[in-house]
């Protein structure tokens, strides 16, 4: 292996019918260990319908530069930046805070080719396991906050009581994890009211209006 060889994190727009051709491009370069994953996504990459590549590689700055050239720009046609409103198709990590973070990331969809030794791969895969979990119980919490009855009253914000609405959620939060006691987490004040806004932000169904004005009340009124 190269001795300027270093970790490098990136990822493009490709389609998975050409996974082989790209695992064959990588490997013409003098790299080290290797993740490359094959992931869909259901909300990005439209022109690809979802499909894209990630990859974490010990390789030297100088290939990835001509791996992104050769490969990336000149065989798919692929966007490095933004252009007319349409999003880059590839990129890289600048700096990768934690190494064996953004291999359990890069590992999360399950669908990879690498050649780091098994053992490794089974304690990152456990990792990533253990994030998707985390990201499931979040989506069932707001779930369930979504079920809670809220009262309405015309002379309140955009006609919903938020003072009656605000402490109905936030009693959820503590009833919900009650009832999934498996979880055993710990909660604050702070971290139940941070639950609270972000599902009023990005869940509940109201306008931007009237969302705006409630967490701003939940922050500096209440």
């Amino acid at each position: 292996m190269n001795d300027e060889n270093v970790w490098i994190a990136f990822m493009a727009c490709i389609e998975h019918k050409h996974r082989e051709d790209v695992m064959n491009y990588l490997k013409s370069y003098d790299i080290g260990y290797y993740i490359v994953s094959f992931e869909t996504s259901k909300s990005s990459h439209a022109e690809t319908n979802g499909e894209h590549m990630h990859f974490v590689v010990q390789m030297s700055e100088k290939d990835y530069h001509t791996l992104t050239i050769r490969v990336f720009k000149n065989k798919y046609n692929l966007r490095g930046r933004a252009v007319d409103g349409k999003p880059r198709q590839y990129g890289k990590v600048k700096e990768i805070e934690n190494l064996e973070k953004m291999k359990a990331y890069t590992l999360k969809e399950g669908d990879y080719e690498t050649n780091i030794p098994d053992e490794e791969i089974e304690m990152l895969y456990s990792m990533s396991k253990s994030k998707n979990e985390e990201a499931d119980k979040e989506d069932e919490l707001m779930k369930y906050l979504d079920d809670v009855p809220m009262k309405y009253h015309e002379q309140e914000c955009h006609g919903v009581n938020t003072d009656a609405g605000y402490y109905r959620l936030c009693k959820a939060v503590v009833k919900f994890y009650i009832e999934n006691n498996k979880s055993r987490k710990g909660l604050t004040k702070a971290g139940v009211q941070g639950i609270v806004r972000k599902f009023i932000m990005y869940h509940y169904k109201g306008s931007i209006d009237m969302k705006t004005d409630w967490v701003y009340r939940i922050l500096f009124e209440y």
